[in-house]
């Protein structure tokens, strides 16, 4: 870490360190209406059954926007949009880094789309859940991501989505069907909607077992939260806050499809 930062910098820096707070506190609102209220959080969410405080974390055996096992002892949250720069890197770069965890069994990774960017954006996410009812998910999350960049709006209209199923090898036919259909449609908003109820307006944001982390942060940020998540299950006289803040967002944060920090 720089010990001097430009304007630009400390500005991105203070914008993702308020993010960082009202993802909190969006968490923290949440969980009183879950012991208080749970409808009302189940319709702020736009979900349809779950009244448990596990509906951040959802494990569902069905989701096809996650990755790893149900039971897995850790969960990340992550909320994400196809045209954002700094999720682009984020999954290239600390997302693959992670993926031996899900391998073993310790980590489950539960993609959320935000969709700051709009029409564009959706689809693509639609596209995503599409690839994952063929169990393709991750596949085509990366080839969105291809190079570590976002593709062009142009490169997220219907056809060139369905071209990129088919260079994947997926059954184009369904997959059309799944990106259209009114199933992916209310997945997607009930993901957006999951994050705007937990104060996420900016991507990338996660949710690592249960405390706030932001912006495009390096692999090892979320190797210490994962060791602590298992250690302060191994232990109930951890601290129930320690690190809840510790690892403070980076330059990174955005809310501009070029990868500009905010």
């Amino acid at each position: 870490m720089p010990v001097s930062l430009s304007h630009r910098a400390l500005a991105g820096t203070a914008a993702a360190l308020l993010a960082a707070v009202g993802i909190g506190l969006g968490l923290h609102s949440v969980t009183s209406d879950l012991q208080g209220n749970p409808g009302s959080v189940r319709a702020a969410a736009g979900a349809t059954e779950d009244t448990s405080p596990n509906f951040i974390e959802r494990r569902d055996p069905k989701d096809p926007l996650a990755l790893g096992r149900v039971d897995a002892p850790v969960v990340l949250v992550a909320f994400g949009d196809y045209q954002c720069g700094h999720c682009a890197s984020w999954s290239t770069d600390t997302m693959t880094a992670l993926q031996k965890h899900v391998e073993d069994g310790t980590l489950r990774i539960e993609w959320r789309d935000l969709n700051i960017f709009g029409k564009d954006s959706a689809r693509a996410a639609r596209a995503a859940w599409a690839a994952g009812r063929q169990d393709r998910f991750l596949d085509y999350h990366h080839a969105l991501f291809a190079d570590g960049h976002p593709r062009s709006a142009e490169q997220l209209s219907e056809e060139a989505l369905v071209d990129l199923a088919d260079e994947l090898g997926l059954d184009t036919e369904r997959f059309s069907a799944d990106m259209d259909s009114a199933d992916a449609k209310e997945a997607i908003a009930q993901n957006q909607q999951l994050g705007y109820a937990l104060g996420a307006s900016s991507t990338p944001a996660f949710m690592l077992d249960r405390k706030p982390l932001l912006g495009d942060q390096p692999a090892e940020v979320f190797e210490r939260g994962i060791q602590r998540a298992l250690a302060g299950q191994e232990s109930e006289d951890s601290a129930d806050g320690d690190g809840a803040g510790e690892d403070a967002p980076r330059e990174g944060t955005t809310s501009d499809p070029t990868g500009s920090t905010i």
